[in-house]
């Protein structure tokens, strides 16, 4: 196996002032003296570019500290001792204290030894005074410094060795962790880094700060400060490949022509992933977007999306037609108006070789949480990723890549839709679930209508509870004989454990649906907020109508409320959100998009702390009804009267997108 040969940079840069001051950072080495050492351990060759006053690798180790035990002290120097003389054959060392010694030994040394990656973890400066000459004499009062910026090195690396496998560093101060990620990822994108390592310092304390490794396809992970080290290796020697895929691309302009039917249709299939929230934009206001879509050809090539490409608005150059790929020499064979095929098209080939039951595949950033995960998160597009793609897609239809969403394959999109599912938060993660639709539970005006018209005192039953919001309300206002049901066991439990903090209250869970529920007790009111639209039609309405009025006592009250569907409404179909909540900033990229009366709301959920960040993927799916049929489905269950009113509980009128109700037994 070949050696791996690195560059490291370490230490900070000088800018002279005069001949005996100059201006610099407080860094010592101590992060690149680490990674060479860890490089060193593992057989690396590593050229070492180091501040004259920076830490170098193993030389800490080797000094006696007098303050501890001098026999312990001589055994661990001993042992530092024999790891040094095992690695020293391996190590060049290379020395700067100015920018420009830096920049130059950096050039030289990237161009020259051929090395396979380079770890920029000098702390280089951002600007540098105009040098004078002599010493600038200390009588004034004061001393003005006009600095220049200088050139950023890490944007030079590709073009002095286009190959190189390059990790840049990105310090940030006093910042969230949602703005650290943004900004290196930016940094990381902008300077074709292979690997950013994205850390914030908080109130100057460098010791405590947050690191985070980020891949180019976003993949994102926390790294505590004694690990980063080992950690950046590791992703180096396993996203360091030497297997990539050539792209052989023929422009042609006839090219659309001659697929006009297939990429029309292609296109329309990339639309539909786009309204389910499947594909998360580069960065915020980017168009370009995480994630790729295949559909097999009958002539045995397919259709992929570019590298690249504009998922929201799918143009005939972001279609790339893929005619062939040679997995033993590792060349791919496309036709298009000029762009390469996603990274991913080496194992889309592969998955369409192997399986004649996959006519579609898409490749998503989405988080499904899904059992059947890859081990390890190999550079995209490379043979190893595809071996550890294929080993876990073998007899499975979806697979969660390691850090980087998933591929999901099928015979056409219903299908691709079905296995990726729906209602996760109700299944998967329902502790998160208050979190990611907390926006849905901002208005008072459905508890101020149920407030209004239901009683303390008798027992009143919340049908869809979810977690258990609007019971904890009807608790803190004073309603001591509560009753819920869902038909989440797992919601259930969390409003369950929400409700007990509540001493001096009854509470009643059930598990079932809200139209087959089954209790014994009579209630006075029966309160659903948000949920009727379950129902996924005039028939599933009525059921649920019928098994609520069942339940009352004559004289009771049904009081729902629900978005009222207009022939003339559009819903807005993208949108998004950032807010704080629990600790956590949250982002979330929401879709809706209308197929008949069916509403298909899909939340890609993006949750950041300073302990790491978790992605979340929602669909749910409601059946939209009009005002004249939610009366006529209230007539129809038996209710003898109701009452509907409009946004903020005023009069209801043809303008109103939500019905507030109440109907009465």
């Amino acid at each position: 196996m070949k050696k791996l040969r690195v560059i490291i940079t370490s230490g900070g840069t000088i800018s002279r002032i005069d001949d005996v001051r100059h201006i610099g950072n407080f860094s010592n080495g101590t992060t690149g003296m680490l990674i060479a050492e860890e490089f060193l351990r593992n057989g690396c060759e590593v050229h070492y570019i180091h501040n004259k006053q920076a830490k170098r690798p193993f030389r800490d180790a080797l000094r006696l500290n007098p303050e501890k035990i001098f026999a312990k002290e001589i055994d661990r120097i001993e042992k530092s001792w024999e790891e040094f003389n095992k690695c020293k054959n391996n190590l060049y060392e290379y020395s700067f204290e100015t920018f420009e010694e830096y920049y130059d030994l950096v050039k030289d040394l990237t161009m020259r030894v051929g090395a396979d990656a380079i770890v920029l973890a000098a702390a280089v400066s951002d600007y540098g005074a105009k040098r004078v000459s002599g010493k600038i004499s200390s009588d004034n009062d004061k001393l003005n410094i006009e600095l220049q910026k200088y050139p950023k090195v890490i944007s030079e690396i590709k073009k002095w060795n286009p190959k190189i496998f390059q990790v840049g560093f990105k310090l940030l101060s006093d910042v969230s962790t949602k703005e650290l990620i943004d900004t290196a990822y930016l940094h990381g994108i902008k300077n074709r880094s292979n690997l950013t390592v994205a850390n914030v310092a908080q109130a100057g304390n460098f010791s405590k700060r947050i690191n985070i490794l980020i891949t180019p396809e976003k993949g994102l992970k926390f790294v505590d400060l004694n690990k980063v080290h080992v950690e950046i290796f590791k992703t180096v020697d396993r996203r360091l490949s030497q297997k990539h895929f050539r792209t052989i691309t023929e422009t042609d302009i006839n090219f659309v022509d001659n697929y006009y039917a297939e990429i029309l249709k292609f296109k329309e299939m990339i639309k539909s992933f786009w309204s389910l929230s499947m594909f998360e934009e580069y960065y915020e206001g980017a168009c370009k977007h995480f994630g790729a879509v295949a559909m097999r050809m009958s002539d045995g090539g397919f259709l992929t999306t570019a590298r690249g490409s504009n998922k929201k608005d799918i143009g005939h150059e972001d279609i790339v037609y893929v005619r062939s790929v040679d997995f033993n020499h590792r060349e791919i064979q496309v036709l298009s108006l000029g762009k390469k095929a996603s990274l991913n098209a080496p194992v889309m080939a592969k998955i369409f070789d192997n399986r004649s039951d996959a006519s579609l595949i898409l490749h998503s950033h989405i988080d499904l949480n899904l059992q059947n995960t890859t081990e390890d998160d190999y550079e995209p597009g490379t043979e190893e990723d595809i071996a550890e793609i294929e080993k876990h897609l073998k007899d499975k239809k979806i697979v969660k890549l390691k850090n980087h969403g998933l591929i999901a394959v099928g015979r056409d999109i219903k299908e691709i839709i079905k296995i990726i599912g729906d209602k996760h938060a109700y299944n998967i993660f329902p502790e998160y679930y208050d979190i990611i639709y907390k926006r849905f539970q901002k208005s008072d005006d459905f508890l101020r209508l149920v407030f209004k018209h239901s009683e303390k005192i008798y027992p009143i039953l919340d049908v869809c509870a979810g977690t258990g919001d609007v019971s904890e309300h009807l608790a803190r206002a004073g309603y001591n004989n509560i009753y819920m049901v869902d038909k989440s066991t797992y919601m259930m439990r969390i409003a369950r454990e929400r409700l007990y903090a509540y001493k001096k209250i009854y509470v009643s869970c059930y598990v079932d649906e809200a139209s087959e529920f089954n209790i014994d007790d009579k209630f006075h009111a029966i309160v659903m907020r948000q949920a009727i639209n379950y129902a996924m039609n005039y028939e599933g309405l009525i059921k649920i109508l019928k098994n609520v009025y069942r339940h009352l006592r004559s004289g009771g009250k049904f009081i729902f409320n629900a978005p009222s569907y207009i022939e003339s409404q559009r819903f807005s179909t993208t949108r998004e959100y950032d807010y704080e909540e629990q600790g956590y900033d949250v982002r979330i990229f929401e879709n809706n998009s209308m197929a008949g009366r069916i509403l298909t709301h899909t939340q890609n959920c993006i949750l950041i702390s300073e302990k790491g960040i978790k992605k979340y993927y929602d669909l749910n799916r409601f059946g939209m009804f009009t005002k004249n049929e939610f009366e006529k489905a209230i007539k129809e269950a038996g209710f003898s009267s109701h009452e509907f009113f409009g946004k903020g509980l005023l009069e209801y009128n043809q303008k109103s997108n939500s019905i507030y109700a109440i109907c009465i037994k």
